[in-house]
């Protein structure tokens, strides 16, 4: 065998340096040095060593690597009067100025996201991520309830995301014909606003998580009146309605789990009522596809014992849980992307 080209090798590296990147990442976000250069200007490393109190030539060190992936841009000095070291911002790094983008990656950074990757080696070879060893907790969520901080920034992150596809979730869902609608894991509540808010037929919003995250909600005084907060256990019990939302909540559960959640929900769902899945389609007829997916269903496996779901997974959750799919809907026609999926209680 030939000896690997440099390119190839070169890949590999850029690969292996994955986790000192997302590091790297993490650690400018936590900075916020996104927020201290304008968008349209730039800034030296001096002016900005300064605002954010570290140290100067390690920050310089720092923003030639950030450039490196995008992330700001070094502009060239023509004048020799002028030192090195001046820095705007690049596409990538506009988008760290957003409160949810940032949110998102101060998450992925936290010590419970990466401390799960550390079995990945075992999970691969058992098909379970084994949380006692890595978190010294039975899971995440045991894990989050002792770590408030981190427990807090999830659920802001969570509320980023779901920000951001708001619009596209509404663009194909109708809960026209609702009265009462049910956010299952709903954490602070933004969908379940936004679909109050555009749908005045519905009487009564329960957004429905556990007792620790509830009690950390906020709201401003122009709450709309059918929103309910409600604490509990949807593994236990869950409100009656005739429409139950999961966004981003079954692809957290392995299919045992997500099936007892299917029960529970069966045992108060009113006669004729719907549940509606908010979760990534998996499409595993795409082969060597560069897309998120496959990364995002590992992620879950490691930090949830969770799954990114195929069309037939579903099936399979619907037959053991005395559910049928009515349909499945997707926003747009790229495969592996968010897509609705609604059943109804056979």
């Amino acid at each position: 065998m030939s000896k690997p080209s440099f390119e190839i090798v070169k890949q590999v590296y850029t690969i292996m340096s994955g986790v000192q990147r997302s590091k790297a990442l993490e650690v400018c976000t936590k900075l916020r040095i996104a927020e201290h250069i304008a968008p349209e200007s730039s800034k030296s490393v001096g002016d900005l060593s300064k605002e954010l109190k570290v140290h100067e030539d390690t920050l310089y060190r720092f923003m030639r690597a950030l450039t490196s992936m995008s992330l700001f841009q070094e502009e060239e000095i023509t004048d020799t009067n002028k030192t090195h070291g001046i820095f705007k911002h690049t596409p990538m790094s506009l988008c760290l100025r957003d409160q949810g983008v940032r949110d998102m990656v101060l998450m992925r950074g936290s010590p419970g996201q990466v401390l799960s990757w550390n079995g990945l080696f075992n999970s691969v070879k058992t098909g379970r991520t084994n949380h006692q060893e890595s978190l010294n907790y039975p899971d995440l969520w045991e894990y989050l309830k002792d770590h408030k901080e981190e427990e807090v920034l999830f659920s802001k992150a969570m509320t980023g995301v779901t920000n951001m596809f708001v619009p596209v979730l509404l663009s194909f869902s109708d809960y026209s014909k609702f009265e009462k609608v049910v956010d299952l894991g709903g954490g602070q509540g933004l969908l379940l606003k936004n679909i109050l808010a555009n749908y005045p037929n519905i009487k009564e919003g329960i957004n429905f998580d556990i007792k620790s995250v509830i009690e950390n909600n906020s709201h401003g005084e122009n709450l709309d009146k059918r929103y309910t907060d409600q604490s509990g256990d949807f593994f236990v019990s869950v409100p009656e309605s005739d429409c139950y939302v999961l966004k981003s909540i079954i692809h957290d559960w392995n299919d045992e789990c997500a099936v007892n959640i299917f029960k529970t929900i069966s045992k108060s769902i009113r006669p004729g009522g719907k549940i509606y899945v908010y979760d990534l389609i998996n499409d595993l007829n795409l082969k060597n596809e560069k897309n998120q997916a496959g990364w995002n269903d590992i992620h879950m496996l490691m930090v949830c014992n969770g799954k990114e779901r195929t069309p037939q997974d579903w099936e399979y959750l619907a037959k053991h849980s005395g559910f049928k799919i009515d349909e499945i809907r997707r926003h747009s026609t790229i495969p592996n992307t968010l897509g609705l999926t609604i059943f109804s209680k056979i």
